[in-house]
């Protein structure tokens, strides 16, 4: 079990290095000023535990890409998502002149 946690580990850590996770985020957010918070977001979400089994099948099958395409998608797109709630609506909050300052 730990090789396989390692090894995941290995894969999101090339893909996030060589520029892949981000590349899709800029395909996304169209290059957007918030396009690195998302593919580290992203990079995070699938190193975490619950995301584990998930990934070593999708590395398996061929489809991480596609999958982390989805996943990067969804939390662009989405005003529920836990990226909107912790970039996007505080940038949007900025932008129209709200106090930011959530001490």
């Amino acid at each position: 079990m730990q090789r396989l946690n390692k090894q995941r580990k290995n894969i999101i850590g090339m893909l996030f290095e060589n520029g892949t996770i981000t590349d899709i985020c800029v395909k996304v957010t169209g290059g957007a000023a918030l396009t690195e918070d998302l593919a580290q977001e992203i990079a995070i979400e699938l190193l975490s535990d619950g995301k584990r089994k998930k990934v070593d099948e999708l590395n398996e099958s061929g489809m991480l890409l596609a999958y982390i395409h989805g996943m990067a998608r969804n939390q662009w797109n989405s005003k529920t998502s836990p990226f909107y709630r912790k970039y996007k609506m505080y940038n949007n909050l900025k932008k129209e002149g709200y106090e930011t300052d959530f001490k």
